[in-house]
C-alpha cells in the first residue's frame, strides 16, 4: 500500500481508457483549462512555456491540476511537482513531489508514464476518458487532459494535467 496520507485505503487502478480530441472534451473545467492553455500559447509555437502559465490566473482549478516535470537524464522520467486534491481523492494517493514509478505511486504509474511519453514524442496534448477502480467504492469515471509545456528549443519540459470527474 502507498502511504497516501488519505487514510488506510488502497490506491485506485485505472480501467480502460478512450482517447478524445481536445475539441470533443465535454467537462467544463477541462474546456476552461484547454482555453487557458491555448490563450497562453505564443503565436507560431505549438505550446506555451511553463513561464507563461500562472496558477493564480485559475485558482478555482488548482484542486483539479497536476504539474509534472520532465527529466531526460539519465533516462526519461517524470516527477509530480503538484498533484491537486481532486486527483488525490480520485486515485487515493498523494503524489506531489513523487516520481511516476510503481514504487512511488502504485499501479497507475505505467499508464501515466506511457501517456506522458507519447506527449514528449509527439509534442501534442492528450484527452482521455477513463475510470478508476477503487476497492470498496464504485468506479469513478473521469476525463483528463495532459497539455505540454516547454519551448521549441527544449521541447516539452513539463506537463500540465487537469482531471474532472464525470
Amino acid at each position: 500500500m502507498i502511504g497516501s496520507g488519505l487514510g488506510e485505503q488502497s490506491p485506485a487502478k485505472i480501467g480502460e481508457s478512450s482517447i478524445l480530441s481536445l475539441d470533443s472534451v465535454t467537462a467544463p473545467l477541462l474546456r476552461e483549462t484547454i482555453a487557458y492553455w491555448r490563450s497562453k500559447t505564443p503565436a507560431g509555437h505549438p505550446f506555451p512555456a511553463r513561464s507563461h502559465i500562472d496558477p493564480l490566473d485559475v485558482p478555482h482549478l488548482l484542486q483539479n491540476l497536476a504539474l509534472a516535470e520532465v527529466h531526460r537524464t539519465p533516462e526519461l522520467r517524470f516527477r509530480f511537482r503538484v498533484f491537486g486534491s481532486a486527483l488525490s481523492e480520485t486515485f487515493r494517493l498523494e503524489a506531489s513531489g513523487k516520481w511516476v514509478t510503481v514504487e512511488a505511486i502504485g499501479s497507475i504509474a505505467p499508464h501515466i508514464h506511457a501517456d506522458f511519453v507519447q506527449i514528449i514524442e509527439t509534442g501534442l496534448p492528450r484527452a482521455i476518458h477513463s475510470f478508476a477502480q477503487q476497492p470498496g467504492r464504485d468506479h469513478v469515471r473521469y476525463q483528463v487532459i495532459d497539455l505540454p509545456l516547454g519551448t521549441p528549443e527544449d521541447g516539452v519540459t513539463m506537463i500540465l494535467s487537469c482531471l474532472e470527474r464525470s
